[in-house]
């Protein structure tokens, strides 16, 4: 038992170690954390991106910016999000445009820039067309009135790059955009505090203990399929990379903040137990389940598989290894109409396991494991 406990201390240290490490070495890359990425200087690369036969351009007084080809022919000309700093917060950090203008001033094409958007959502805007929809249309204020829908399951991605075409078209034709209060950001706020008070009433008390199982279905309703809010090592990663969101994720670090204040305590699985849609919906499926529960198993010669996996993945960023770090836990399985099959099919798996263990994915998760490492101040009996 002794070497069990031993073996298990001795891996989290390895583990609050690399953390620690991996945040050292992003603080001391970048001093302004929590302040969202600077955006990086335009290439030519980037101009080709709209128009392929591009060889120079050069920026015009109104920060407009004049393409030229190899015969130095004028084709078209560029307006940027990065210069006119009318880039918007997407879920991660900001998304960057360039929108081509033809000679006729009609909109030849939109690209996005590099960003940290999630790999999946970025491909469900693109394959939504959704860049397209400006395209061949003449650049005056009807174009900026123009009503364009944001895509279904990367809702904050291709809002980003809505916002983002409408204030650059804006301040280039120097007109003043209207503000608008996003109700539906709003209702998503609301309902994430309010269940992070309940969360809070239910930690420290038992007055709604006999409610809980509607609250992890409210949790797994508006965390997993109504925000897609949750932690994850890629959002830890990508945080780590580009600083803090507090624009667009203000919530969700709200949310890390309480889980680390929680266990240094003595509160030990607060967001596992409360807060996380994976871990609700595993809670879920066990209490509806007719059959008896086993403990899933998660070590092999008393070595706790999560630990490992997650010295694997934090050992491999720290190193500079690329990681499909939202491919590697199930959180994706909710955002459905985003994800492929096989991260939907790995969250039908876990619902059938949960049928018969006690919250199986638990046993495994990284993310979880990262904030189980977190030290307790709290003296145990």
């Amino acid at each position: 038992m002794r070497k069990t406990t031993l073996s298990k201390k001795i891996l989290q240290s390895i583990t609050i170690v690399l953390i620690l490490l991996a945040i050292a070495l992003r603080l001391g890359g970048a001093r302004e954390w929590f302040a969202p990425s600077k955006e990086r200087q335009l290439e030519i690369t980037d101009i080709q991106n709209v128009f392929p036969n591009a060889s120079s351009y050069r920026l015009k007084s109104d920060k407009s910016i004049e393409v030229r080809s190899d015969k130095s022919e004028r084709i078209g000309t560029i307006l940027s999000s990065v210069i006119y700093e009318t880039s918007q917060l997407g879920y991660n950090d900001v998304l960057p445009i360039l929108i081509g203008l033809d000679l006729d001033h009609k909109v030849k094409a939109i690209a996005v820039l590099d960003n940290s958007e999630t790999g999946e959502f970025m491909s469900h805007v693109y394959d939504s067309n959704l860049l397209s929809k400006w395209d061949g249309k003449q650049v005056d204020t009807t174009l900026i009135q123009r009503k364009v829908d944001a895509i279904s399951g990367a809702t904050y991605s291709s809002e980003a790059i809505i916002k983002g075409v409408n204030a650059t078209l804006s301040t280039y034709l120097s007109i003043e955009q209207s503000h608008q209060l996003n109700w539906l950001r709003i209702t998503q706020l609301v309902l994430v505090f309010i269940l992070m008070l309940c969360s809070l009433i239910m930690v420290f008390t038992k007055r709604f203990k006999n409610y809980y199982f509607y609250y992890l279905l409210a949790v797994l309703l508006v965390f997993g399929f109504f925000t897609n809010k949750m932690l994850s090592l890629s959002i830890f990663e990508t945080w780590l990379q580009n600083g803090l969101p507090w624009y667009t994720n203000v919530e969700l670090i709200l949310i890390l903040v309480a889980s680390i204040i929680m266990t240094f305590i003595g509160k030990h699985k607060y967001y596992c137990n409360y807060l996380c849609p994976m871990g609700a919906l595993q809670m879920i499926v066990s209490k509806l389940s007719p059959f008896k529960k086993r403990k899933f198993v998660k070590k092999v010669f008393n070595i706790d598989l999560r630990l490992i996996y997650l010295c694997f993945i934090w050992a491999s960023i720290l190193m500079g290894i690329s990681l499909p770090l939202s491919s590697m836990e199930p959180f994706l399985a909710f955002a459905y109409s985003v994800s492929g099959w096989l991260m939907i099919g790995a969250g039908m798996l876990i619902i059938i396991v949960s049928l018969f263990f006690n919250r199986p994915w638990c046993a495994l998760c990284p993310t979880g494991c990262a904030l189980d490492s977190i030290p307790s101040f709290k003296q145990k009996k």
